[in-house]
C-alpha cells in the first residue's frame, strides 16, 4: 500500500510539472494590441474621411461609422445609422462645406475600442474657414475595420449674435 502511495504522488508530481512547463498553445497565446497600427489605421480612415466630404459623397461618409453608430452633436437629439448619418452629412454639406482637416491629439485604447480626441477645421468655397473646433471619437471594430462608434464635436467658432 505504501508502495503505491508514493507511485501515485510521484507519477501526480511528474504530470503536474510537466503540464505547467509547457508552452501555451497558439489558441491560449495572448494577442497583444498594437497601438501604432491602429492609429496609422484611423489615420488612413480620417484621410479617406475627408476626401468623401470634397467629393459630397454622404453615403461615403457613413460609411466611415459602424452599423451602430451614433452622432452627438450640439444642440440635437443622438442621429443614429447610416440613414441618419446620410442625411446630417448632406444636408451639412449643402450649407457650404467643400473640405475638411482632422487632427487627431490623442488616440488610446486598446483592442475592444479607442478613444480619439482632436481638433477639424471644415473649409467653403475657395479654402475659406468654415468652422473649426474640437472632437472626440469612440471607435470599434466592424468586420475587422476600424469604425466610429460614437461622434461628439464641438465649434471653437464664436455664435452669431443676436440681432445683428
Amino acid at each position: 500500500m505504501r508502495y503505491s502511495l508514493i507511485v501515485i504522488i510521484t507519477i501526480t508530481s511528474f504530470v503536474f510539472n510537466a503540464c505547467k512547463d509547457q508552452p501555451e498553445t497558439a489558441s491560449e497565446a495572448k494577442s497583444v494590441f498594437d497601438i501604432d497600427s491602429a492609429r496609422a489605421s484611423i489615420s488612413s480612415s480620417l484621410k479617406s474621411f475627408a476626401e468623401a466630404v470634397q467629393r459630397g459623397d454622404s453615403t461615403a461618409i457613413a460609411s466611415f461609422y459602424t452599423s451602430d453608430a451614433q452622432l452627438l452633436l450640439p444642440n440635437s437629439e443622438p442621429i443614429s445609422g447610416a440613414p441618419g448619418i446620410i442625411s446630417f452629412s448632406g444636408a451639412f454639406m449643402k450649407m457650404g462645406i467643400k473640405n475638411a482637416k482632422f487632427f487627431t491629439t490623442e488616440l488610446y485604447g486598446g483592442e475592444d475600442g479607442l478613444t480619439e480626441v482632436g481638433n477639424y477645421e471644415m473649409y467653403g468655397d475657395g479654402g475659406k474657414i468654415f468652422d473649426r473646433g474640437k472632437y472626440i471619437a469612440l471607435w470599434k471594430k466592424e468586420n475587422g475595420v476600424w469604425k466610429m462608434y460614437r461622434d461628439m464635436f464641438s465649434s471653437n467658432m464664436p455664435l452669431p449674435s443676436a440681432g445683428k
